[in-house]
């Protein structure tokens, strides 16, 4: 993927949530950000990986993320959790 740069001042654009850039104020593109399912994609995971977060700093002492089981609406299993399509690594 190629990286997005500010038009205005040539700084890498890191989230293709910003309006602005982050390091000359300028309004960015509009093709620079998310848009209709796009964002809401973006804004599942979000709120998955927060919930994901939370659900393992809320582990009793002594067990590991592999011994507790995910909620079923967090499986494993489930295509938003697996990385593999993303980053070509392999599933958790």
């Amino acid at each position: 993927m190629e990286e997005l740069r500010c038009p205005e001042c040539g700084s890498i654009v890191y989230s293709r949530r910003a309006l602005l850039c982050g390091v000359c104020g300028k309004r960015l593109p509009e093709e620079f950000h998310f848009h209709g399912e796009q964002a809401q994609k973006v804004e599942h995971e979000l709120k998955k990986a927060k919930t994901i977060l939370k659900y393992w700093q809320n582990m009793p002492e002594g067990k590991s993320a592999k011994d507790a089981p995910l909620p079923p609406y967090l499986s494993r299993e489930s295509d938003s959790f697996r990385s593999d399509e993303r980053d070509g690594g392999s599933a958790p």
